[in-house]
C-alpha cells in the first residue's frame, strides 16, 4: 500500500459538457490511500487519449482533474463532466 499509484478508469466513454455517470469512480478517487492518480481509458471531445498521471483538487466535495487543456469534474453521484 505504500508504492504505487491508483488507476482512475473512465472506461473509453466519451466526456463533454453533458454529464454522463460512471459507477464508482467517485469512490475510486476517494480511496487512493494517498497514491498519485493515473487516469486510464480517457475519451475527450472524441478523441482517445493517453494514460496520464493528474492530481485531484476537491472543490464543493467534487473531485476535479486538469489534463489535456480540460477540466474533469467528478460528483458524488458518480457524474462525469469535462470543461474547457
Amino acid at each position: 500500500m505504500t508504492t504505487g499509484y491508483k488507476c482512475i478508469d473512465f472506461k473509453g466513454i466519451t466526456l463533454s459538457t453533458t454529464p454522463v455517470t460512471i459507477d464508482g469512480i467517485h469512490n475510486a478517487v476517494e480511496e487512493n490511500y494517498r497514491k498519485p492518480y493515473l487516469l486510464v481509458g480517457l475519451t475527450l471531445d472524441g478523441v482517445e487519449k493517453s494514460a496520464v498521471f493528474a492530481e485531484a483538487t476537491v472543490n464543493s466535495g467534487n473531485y476535479v482533474f486538469t489534463v489535456y487543456g480540460k477540466t474533469i469534474t467528478i460528483t458524488a453521484a458518480d457524474a462525469v463532466t469535462v470543461a474547457s
